[in-house]
Order: structure tokens, then C-alpha cells, then sequence
């Protein structure tokens, strides 16, 4: 059976609007996408289906650097990565790598060169190519699908530091707008944010849109200040009962050793609330008020204890 519709599936949570139960379309998915495929997402004809994995295959990498049976592989988060690329191959589907590769028997080289050597015949520009998505539009085009749905895939401008997205997007509008252009209908989703833009330029001095973005960012970074100073405070706060622990801790230790509890006391020892003093080269045991071991609680004692001039400490 000769399909002339295909979608091609991303990441994006907007995948799940793809045909993938209809069997007059082929789902065409990349990389390691099967690790978040619901079972409703599952294409059980393997003649619908086609598998990309386009990253280049790095001899260095593996997986898993302890184990030395481990295959080399392309970049996927996913250690068994080989493995699935081979069971693919196994069901049927057609499995597409940047290269012919021993580890994955039966899968199909991308024809990188016939599809750019077809989009030059066809007076296409055929060097702008910056992700996979593009690589399957473009020849999806070729393949002569009447029909390409892209499902599951943004491309957002500012994807977050260390985006790679800002600068692929353009090349997937390219050939979308190549394939709208040759008569095939092209489907994006109104979730996705490929051939979007936020206002018509000359027309529309600003947008709604905009402005509603730019309100919403002024009261983000209102709440980002109040909670920082909140945090500030706390810090504080927490540095100070920090102090407080640590002194209190320190008088435990100091005067009542072996009865705080804790395990930096030192062993309790006989007669440890008493205090001694010299008297006629002998030593003379001095009880010590209650009053008196309370003031020393209370203030730091920098200094042996006074004693009045007749062995006994002051009242």
C-alpha cells in the first residue's frame, strides 16, 4: 500500500494530536522518541512506520564507559539505544542512519547526496539543512507525499540557554514552505510554534500578545525581588539561631560537662557543679551557690572564677 500521507513526529507534547491509529498515514519518528511513547502512541504496522536516527555515530561514545561489551552509538540518552535501533530493524520498520553501520544490520543509509542532487534538479536550495526535521521534510517532499503533518515539534526562538533550537527552526520553515509552495498540504498544529509569529508586521504596531507577555514578565520579576528579600531575611534569621545554638552548646559544654546530652560533653564527673580554690598550699573544696552558676550561664566567662580573699566565691 502506497501512503501519500505522512506525519512527522518531535518531542513536544502536541505529538499526540498525530494520526498515529490512522493507517493512511506513515509516522515517521527520530532518535530515542520511543522512550516517551504512550501506548496510544505505538505504530503496530510496521510498514507505517519509519525510524530516523541522523546524529552522526561517534566512535568514542559509549554508553556505559565500565561495561567494554558496550557498542559504540550515536548520541541518545539512552544506553540501550542499539538495541531498540535493532529491534526496529527486527519488526520491520525501516530504521534510517547517517551511515551504514555494522552494530545495526538492515538499516538504510540516509541518502543525504540523492536527495540533495533531486532538490537541485527541482531548483530547490539544497544546503539548508541545521536538524534532522528538515532532513525529513525535505524528503518527504521527494518521496512525493501529498500530504506532511509535523507533530510534536516547536523549535522555540528561545528555548533556554544553550539552545540549539533558535537556529534550527528557520531550516524546518523552509522546506515546509517548499512543500506548501509544490501544492502538498502542510498541517502544523496551533500549539505548535512553527510558522508563527507573534503580530503582523505593518500591520500591527504592537500586539495584545506582546503587551499581555510583558505584563506578565513585569509581575514575575515583582515576585522574584519579594521573594528574594524574603530569603535574605530568612538567611538571617537562620544565622542567627545558628549563633545562638553554637554559644549555648559551648556553656553545656564548659560548665555542666557530661550532662547536655551532648556527644561532645565531656564523661560526667563527681562533683561537677563545685569549684576549687588554694588555700595554704591546699586544696578546698567550695560549694558554689545556685546564683552564681546561673550568672555564669548567662555571660561569657572569660576568666578564672573570683574567689573574696578568704577561699570563698562571692555571693
Amino acid at each position: 500500500m502506497t501512503r501519500k500521507k505522512v506525519a512527522i513526529v518531535g518531542y513536544t507534547p502536541h505529538r499526540r494530536m498525530a494520526p498515529w491509529q490512522d493507517h493512511d498515514w506513515e509516522i515517521w519518528t527520530l532518535n530515542d522518541l520511543y522512550t516517551q511513547l504512550q501506548p496510544t502512541e505505538i505504530v503496530q504496522d510496521p510498514t507505517r512506520h519509519r525510524h530516523f536516527q541522523l546524529h552522526a555515530w561517534d566512535e568514542q561514545h559509549r554508553p556505559d564507559p565500565v561495561r567494554t561489551d558496550s557498542p559504540n552509538m550515536p548520541y541518545s540518552i539512552d544506553a540501550d539505544h542499539v538495541r531498540h535501533l535493532k529491534e526496529y530493524v527486527d519488526r520491520g520498520v525501516k530504521v534510517y542512519l547517517v551511515e551504514a553501520r555494522p552494530e545495526v544490520p538492515g538499516a538504510i543509509p540516509f541518502p543525504r547526496a540523492e536527495l540533495k542532487a533531486w532538490l537541485v534538479k527541482e531548483g530547490i536550495y539544497p544546503s539548508y539543512f541545521t536538524n534532522a526535521i528538515s532532513w525529513q521534510i525535505a524528503y518527504a517532499i521527494m518521496e512525493g507525499f501529498e500530504e506532511i503533518g509535523v507533530y510534536g515539534v516547536d523549535m522555540m526562538q528561545a528555548g533556554g540557554k544553550g539552545s540549539e533550537y533558535g537556529f534550527q527552526r528557520p531550516s524546518c520553515e523552509y522546506y515546509l514552505g517548499v512543500a506548501a509552495g509544490r501544492g502538498i498540504k502542510v498541517i502544523v498544529p496551533d500549539q505548535s510554534d512553527l510558522l508563527k509569529s507573534a503580530f503582523d508586521y505593518g500591520i500591527e504596531a504592537d500586539s495584545a500578545y506582546r503587551r499581555k507577555l510583558m505584563y506578565e514578565l513585569d509581575n514575575t520579576l515583582q515576585t522574584i525581588a519579594q521573594l528574594e528579600g524574603q530569603h535574605k531575611q530568612i538567611v538571617n534569621m537562620v544565622n542567627t539561631l545558628v549563633g545562638k545554638r553554637d554559644f549555648i552548646q559551648h556553656l553545656l559544654n564548659s560548665w555542666m560537662p557530661g550532662e547536655s546530652g551532648s556527644p561532645d560533653a565531656k564523661a560526667p564527673i563527681p562533683n561537677s557543679h563545685v569549684l576549687t580554690a588554694p588555700q595554704g598550699g591546699q586544696r578546698q573544696v567550695i560549694e558554689v551557690p545556685l546564683a552564681v552558676l546561673q550568672r555564669m550561664q548567662q555571660q561569657t566567662i572569660t576568666g578564672p572564677v573570683p574567689v573574696n580573699s578568704d577561699g570563698k566565691a562571692p555571693a
